[in-house]
């Protein structure tokens, strides 16, 4: 009910569209900036695995960066190469691993942070694809987007620890056999 409700006008309602468009601006070229950094890291760690004693990799370096833009396979393939760089690049394998270098550990936060990744996508399209006509599915709506909005944070968060501890993980390794 708005009894006794100030309305705002339209001028400040076109103003606050407008800040909104500028943030989600300001939001889309962080997104793609972060994007760009981090495939481009995640190729250049993938490639170290040769260096690191690691033979018979399973993909191709050029694979590291194309998976995450080739539709369906973008949903498995950037995971796999994210698990595959963790596991060549794990210290505790001998510094001449060759083709044994799938034995080494495998990190949860791999497969945590993807969930996440993928989760958020998922809700991200049930918010956008709602009804917005009326005010109630405005709100449902945009309900979706936040809670998207939440998990993408978390999966953020998630890379940067995976980013940390695969690169630490990369000079540890780099030390052990001399690369």
């Amino acid at each position: 009910q708005l009894t006794n409700a100030v309305l705002p006008t339209e001028a400040q309602m076109v103003s606050a569209d407008d800040h909104v468009s500028y943030a989600f601006d300001a939001w889309l070229a962080c997104l793609v900036a972060t994007m760009g950094i981090f495939t481009w890291w995640l190729q250049r760690t993938y490639g170290n695995l040769s260096a690191l004693g690691a033979s018979d990799l399973r993909y191709t370096h050029g694979w590291s960066m194309g998976a995450w833009f080739v539709p369906f396979l973008n949903l498995v393939r950037p995971v796999q190469i994210a698990n595959d760089t963790w596991q060549g690049s794990d210290p505790a394998l001998s510094a001449t691993v060759g083709p044994d270098w799938r034995t080494g550990t495998r990190s949860a936060i791999v497969g945590v942070w993807w969930a996440a990744f993928l989760i958020s996508g998922v809700v991200d399209r049930i918010g956008s694809s709602r009804p917005t006509a009326t005010l109630s599915q405005i709100v449902s709506s945009d309900r979706f987007l936040m809670a998207s909005n939440v998990v993408e944070a978390v999966a953020a968060a998630l890379a940067i620890v995976f980013v940390l501890q695969l690169t630490r993980r990369q000079a540890t390794r780099a030390a052990e056999v001399g690369s």
